[in-house]
């Protein structure tokens, strides 16, 4: 058991056997354990190797991640794999010449001491991000995106803190033009965690204010809250289910108005979306979608190009009927696609909007 102070537990690790496993990249006499992490309620399995007394697999909820380590016990890379074998993403250590890891650096130049820097590559979305990992503890401290919509030279880093049991407490995400700070994109709060989740909420550079649960595991997040102003004055709040494919990629949305009064009525839907097409090359799904009229008068159908990296939509095309002549009977309007093509600043906060026909 691993105890931070009294009453603060943080996991509890015990023996499963002994056994002969192969991973992605060999075969290795293990000690298999298992581990428990009561606060927010995973279960985790580790396989370490007898011989060099490092850990070679990992198991949560049907994924797997296969280590490879150098003649210096310097891990070296990694594989992650779904239930059915397709891999979700590999990583890559930045190690000097002489096979150590190199020194890593913020972008203010400061020396981080004790860290590794590694690429994460995920072969569906086509993203490439990196990952600065405490080498003592073994957590996430910064996430480093290049969202390529935003510029070439754009960059988000995700600086994360931990509680004092290990749990994610909090992070801040900044955006940067080259080594140029540019200011926080958004601040996150983790609310409680519990179930295998954690529950958040952001606040974004422009304002608004959503909340949501977050799987620990994969990191997916679901049933976000947002207060949405339909009238001056008059505020709802909208809850998106999400819904996701086994490599972890949404595949619709369901957005529905809440009740208080009667919360288990998701009947009230205002946007539903379901993905046709990923296009990895571009970092970018296609999506159609049905949304509610004005007034909950009618529907408009349309397709969406979003941004794996940032969620922010590219595109939006919809059927506009145009009635151009009034006075001729039995006239009916014409059908054109008007499209919507939508820029952002290196906040994300949009900030030109052209339309085509």
């Amino acid at each position: 058991n691993a105890l931070q102070q009294a009453g603060e537990h943080i996991n509890s690790t015990e023996r499963v056997e002994l056994a002969d496993i192969t991973t992605d990249y060999g075969t290795y006499h293990v000690l298999k354990m298992r581990e428990i992490q009561p606060k927010i309620g995973l279960e985790k399995t580790y396989y370490m190797d007898l011989r060099s007394g490092n850990l070679v697999l990992i198991e949560i909820q049907g994924r797997t991640s296969s280590i490879k380590y150098n003649e210096l016990d310097v891990e070296v890379e990694s594989i992650t794999k779904n239930a059915i074998g397709n891999i979700l993403q590999k990583t890559d250590s930045k190690l000097d010449s002489q096979s150590r890891p190199e020194t890593v650096k913020d972008l203010e130049g400061r020396i981080l001491s004790g860290r590794i820097r590694k690429t994460i590559t995920y072969p569906v979305k086509g993203e490439t991000s990196e990952l600065i990992q405490n080498l003592g503890n073994g957590l996430s401290e910064k996430l480093i995106l290049y969202p390529k919509m935003l510029g070439e030279d754009v960059s988000r880093w995700v600086n994360i803190s931990y509680d004092r049991t290990e749990t994610e407490a909090s992070s801040e995400t900044v955006a940067y033009a080259g080594n140029q700070k540019i200011g926080i994109v958004k601040s996150t709060q983790t609310e409680r965690v519990g179930g295998g989740k954690l529950y958040k909420k952001e606040t974004y550079a422009n304002g608004p204010e959503v909340t949501y649960e977050q799987d620990a595991v994969t990191g997916l997040s679901d049933n976000i809250a947002m207060q949405v102003e339909t009238a001056p004055g008059e505020f709802h709040t909208r809850i998106s289910k999400i819904t996701y494919d086994e490599n972890e990629m949404e595949v619709g949305r369901l957005t529905y108005s809440y009740d208080e009064s009667d919360p288990n009525n998701k009947s009230k839907v205002v946007l539903s979306a379901s993905r046709t097409d990923i296009d990895s090359g571009k970092q970018e799904i296609t999506t159609t979608y049905t949304k509610a009229g004005k007034d909950g008068v009618g529907t408009e159908t349309g397709t969406m190009v979003v941004d794996v990296i940032t969620g922010l939509t590219k595109t939006i095309s919809k059927q506009v009927q145009i009635n151009h002549i009034t006075d001729r009977p039995g006239y009916k309007p014409e059908s054109h696609t008007w499209t919507d093509t939508i820029k952002y600043d290196e906040l994300g906060i949009e900030k030109e909007r052209s339309t085509y026909v």
